[in-house]
């Protein structure tokens, strides 16, 4: 909705990965609050002639959505 954010993952694995299993080992170190909401898993990330994560090629997570 309109004024929330939500914290979304962006990872790249060589196999698919459950994102319940993610969440719950970075619960295990980070704090609730910075848990992602959303994690998508990418083949590569898109990347920036200088070589950044280039962020407005990342796609939206209600495309990809996985939230285990």
């Amino acid at each position: 909705g309109q004024g929330q954010n939500q914290l979304v993952a962006y990872y790249v694995a060589e196999q698919e990965m459950n994102a319940g299993v993610l969440r719950s080992l970075l619960g295990e170190k980070l704090p609730h609050y910075m848990v992602p909401s959303y994690f998508v898993q990418l083949e590569s990330m898109p990347l920036t002639p200088n070589g950044k994560i280039d962020r407005k090629a990342l796609p939206a997570p209600e495309g990809s959505l996985q939230t285990g």
